[in-house]
């Protein structure tokens, strides 16, 4: 779980955030689904250009689940690990939870919800090593009240 919440500050930190209105952004269910099909290509059918920052390489993605600014991140390898969008808000928990639901009805019934310690949701199906996260960041790290979405292989 550390390791999101270092995902979440590093990217708002990098400035990759926008503010938006309370609640304006919504899951779009069919950019989640390419995200994920696109995992097994280290996310090839999604990723753009590449941006180096103290934090690792970002690529700039044609795909935007959540918000209108999600990116990919990578440490020196080069290649992607993860997708990650997240959207600025004044009620994190309430937004969080939105999300989280938004996001169990997207994935269907094969996928099962767990709630993690910090707040935050998971979700894994049994027959791969995909995970759907869904949080909130470390306001200390980042300075902002954010709720991020992140897709990765475990």
């Amino acid at each position: 779980m550390r390791g999101l919440g270092f995902v979440l500050a590093a990217v708002l930190l990098s400035g990759c955030a926008r503010l938006v209105p309370q609640y304006a952004q919504h899951l779009d269910c069919d950019s989640l689904k390419k995200v994920i099909a696109s995992i097994p290509q280290d996310f090839a059918s999604v990723a753009t250009t590449t941006v180096d920052t103290r934090y690792g390489t970002i690529w700039r993605t044609n795909t935007n689940a959540y918000g209108d600014d999600c990116s990919l991140l990578g440490s020196d390898n080069r290649v992607p690990r993860s997708y990650f969008c997240s959207i600025p808000e004044k009620d994190q928990k309430a937004a969080m939870q939105a999300l989280a639901d938004d996001v169990e009805k997207c994935l269907g019934p094969t996928w099962q919800r767990k709630e993690l310690p910090r707040p935050a949701t998971r979700f894994t199906r049994s027959s791969d090593v995909v995970a759907v996260d869904v949080g909130i960041s470390d306001v200390q790290a980042s300075r902002t009240s954010a709720v991020g979405l992140l897709v990765r292989k475990l």
